[in-house]
């Protein structure tokens, strides 16, 4: 088997928080805002969530960092080792759910030849990625987002939108053909050890099968993948509340609205919020900032009186989480 070691790195902030471990060099970036767009199509009959792994709530996962590998390239994407895909495993919650997009956030891509990789949804097991449920369409090497500046998606997109049910699935960034082309590409993934590398899964290109991050033969660090899932769930009108690391956002009302809405959500703990509003398009309509505010349950309401009628999906973001959800204007 082989054996993997660490080597260099590069760092940048996730969000503002604690100094790198002494064992990483001290090269990071300036603290960027995690602020992915709403791209998904909505549509007025479901809700639109947008999941993301244990990466984006870890209180360690406020630096990350694109760590490559002694034998060429990324530790968490192509590399000497020929690994063929990375996983991410992603809890859903409970019930079925339609999957819009994957996002992929990478640290880096260098295009060569301009391959094509993809994206991938396995079921959950408990000794890692199982049975493959749905592959995306694939996109190349140029397509990939990276931006000095802030951490951004690349949005994975399939032929026929898959239903999964949950309550946990694994994730994959599949970038196998890359190796013929030459391309090296890299996912952010959080520090060595922050997170649990149990969750974060490889599959080795010799056909040796699937290693777990802190496997012994494997990397042998704790580690989670900047990996998310956009996904449409269950009707607006019986929409259950959404819950994240401390966030509760119930179902607005009036839903449909004619004159105005009611945002309701509940902090469990005193957090700085921010409320988005998009259009169907996906531009932002309206964005409040609501500073920081104590635990306990809150109501916003916004005026809809004078927007067109049609589907409007809202975000609530907190320090540690972020949730999205949909409602319906008419006149």
């Amino acid at each position: 088997m082989k054996s993997k070691i660490l080597f260099c790195m590069l760092s940048l902030a996730l969000l503002s928080g604690t100094a790198v471990a002494q064992k990483l060099s001290q090269n990071a970036r300036a603290a960027v805002a995690f602020e992915p767009p709403i791209r998904e199509v909505l549509s007025p009959d479901s809700v639109v969530d947008t999941l993301f792994g244990p990466a984006f709530s870890e209180d360690c996962g406020s630096q990350v960092t694109a760590l490559t590998s002694n034998n060429w390239g990324f530790i968490t994407g192509t590399n000497g080792y020929d690994d063929a895909e990375k996983a991410q495993r992603i809890t859903l919650g409970a019930g079925s759910f339609t999957v819009q997009e994957v996002w992929g956030f990478f640290a880096a891509a260098s295009v060569v030849g301009n391959g094509t990789l993809r994206a991938k949804i396995y079921e959950s097991t408990a000794s890692g990625p199982g049975t493959l449920l749905a592959t995306s369409s694939d996109i190349n090497a140029s397509d990939i987002v990276t931006d000095t500046a802030a951490i951004v998606p690349t949005s994975f997109f399939f032929p026929t939108p898959p239903t999964i049910t949950g309550p946990d699935v694994f994730v994959s960034i599949d970038f196998a053909d890359l190796y013929g082309t030459q391309d090296t590409v890299g996912l952010w993934m959080t520090n060595p050890d922050c997170g649990d590398g149990d969750d974060a899964y490889e599959l080795w290109g010799d056909g040796s099968g699937w290693f777990s991050f802190d496997d012994a033969n494997s990397w042998g660090i704790e580690t989670n993948l900047l990996i998310g899932l956009v996904v449409e769930s269950g009707s607006v009108s019986t929409q259950a509340p959404l819950s994240m690391n401390g966030l509760q956002v119930l179902a607005a009302a009036p839903n449909p609205a004619t004159e105005d809405i009611r945002l309701s959500y509940y902090l469990a703990d005193a957090t700085e919020v921010q409320i988005q509003l998009y259009a169907a398009d996906g531009h932002i309509v309206q964005s409040i900032n609501k500073g920081f505010q104590a635990s306990g349950p809150f109501v916003e309401t916004l005026r809809t009186h004078n927007l067109p009628a049609g589907t409007y999906a809202y975000s609530i973001t907190t320090e540690n989480a972020r949730l999205t959800s949909k409602f319906v204007v008419q006149h």
